[in-house]
């Protein structure tokens, strides 16, 4: 169990870890509109993935220990961590499906996201024309994202395979 939830945790901000630094990177650069977005959808899908775990190992606490008032306590968070973290789960989901909207509507590619108010206050801009060196600061950001978001997901596959029980046939 402990390996399977590190290794989801790792694909989970190996991909969107990835889509928020290539948005902080690019010209202008910091927290913005989108990298806020992907920021907020990694953070919230760690709070679940720590209250789902905290439920499998509460709920494995109350099978073991039926009679005692602890795990009948156990027992009963566990549901409520199991519950709530699916319902955070599908609000997620449903801000991931939005941000995707957003990011091909156009909604992003206003003054106020492009210029990155957000972090930057009095002092955000919006850039017209690219530099050369923001143009290689934007390719270095795509390359080390590209490379870190297939090298945890090739990474996610591969244990994933070894780890699967299958009887030869």
């Amino acid at each position: 169990m402990a390996i399977a939830s590190c290794v989801s945790l790792a694909l989970q901000w190996g991909t969107a870890g990835a889509a928020m630094i290539v948005v902080y990177f690019t010209p202008t650069t910091r927290i913005g509109c989108r990298s806020l977005s992907y920021l907020l959808y990694g953070g919230i899908s760690t709070l679940i993935w720590m209250m789902l775990l905290t439920s499998s190992i509460l709920a494995h606490y109350s099978a073991l220990h039926r009679t005692s008032l602890s795990a009948r306590i156990a027992l009963a968070f566990s549901h409520l961590l199991r519950r709530t973290g699916k319902l955070l789960a599908i609000v997620n989901s449903i801000w991931l499906v939005t941000l995707c909207i957003f990011q091909y509507s156009s909604f992003y590619d206003t003054c106020f996201c492009n210029s990155s108010v957000i972090s930057r206050g009095k002092a955000a801009y919006a850039v017209i024309i690219e530099s050369t060196a923001q143009a290689a600061q934007v390719r270095a950001a795509w390359t080390g994202t590209l490379v870190l978001a297939s090298t945890s997901a090739l990474i996610f596959i591969g244990i994933v395979n070894l780890l699967l029980d299958t009887l030869p046939s």
